[in-house]
């Protein structure tokens, strides 16, 4: 058997009442950093335009999910300077990072598992990047993982949501549903379509 999880909501959990508030928040400090200061728009605007970005970056995919860095190519087109793009995009995910807290008793259930020697791995229907989401689930809950143990919509393309980044563990693990326990707070991606694909399901509804 395989044990997967997802991550946000489940192992990590922000402390803001939803994720946008990453970006009021973001949109705050920067008023207080110099580096952004000539630019005004950014200043008073910033949560909306990076709303307003991902998305165009969205309705331009031609696949189910996307990256941070297609999101900010897009928000480049409201910003014009390449410099001021990626510290603005270093500035989210150290915000991110900052905000997130584990959820105790799932790590703990990791931990007890790996212990075990059983396979770990991490599913996420999300833009960060499977090298980002290693660096915040070893710094924020000191499990030992690995970037090759996650599975992230924005890298694949490929939703929880749509039962397509399923299949595509499925192929990547050379498993069968059935071989799957998953665990997840998300009625629909973590419970109702992967319970219709044969996978056994534990819900964390907090």
């Amino acid at each position: 058997m395989i044990y997967s999880f997802d991550i946000f909501d489940t192992v990590l959990t922000r402390c803001v009442a939803n994720p946008r508030a990453v970006f009021l928040l973001m949109q705050k400090k920067l008023s207080f950093d110099q580096r952004f200061s000539a630019h005004k728009n950014i200043l008073r605007n910033f949560s909306f335009l990076r709303f307003k970005a991902e998305l165009k970056a969205r309705l331009k995919a031609f696949k189910e999910d996307i990256s941070l860095g297609a999101i900010y190519n897009e928000l480049f087109q409201y910003i014009k300077s390449q410099e001021i793009t990626d510290l603005l995009k270093q500035e989210e995910i150290i915000t991110e990072k900052s905000l997130l807290r584990p959820i105790n008793f799932i790590c703990e259930k990791i931990k007890n598992l790996q212990i075990k020697k059983e396979r770990v791995i991490f599913i996420s229907d999300m833009y960060l990047s499977s090298e980002i989401l290693t660096t915040f689930l070893t710094e924020k809950t000191g499990l030992n993982i690995s970037q090759k143990d996650i599975y992230v919509s924005g890298e694949v393309g490929l939703r929880k949501t749509t039962g397509g980044l399923f299949k595509y563990v499925f192929k990547k693990e050379n498993i069968k549903s059935c071989e799957l326990i998953h665990y997840g707070d998300n009625l629909l991606s973590d419970c109702l379509i992967p319970s219709k694909m044969g996978i056994k399901i534990y819900a964390n509804f907090q």
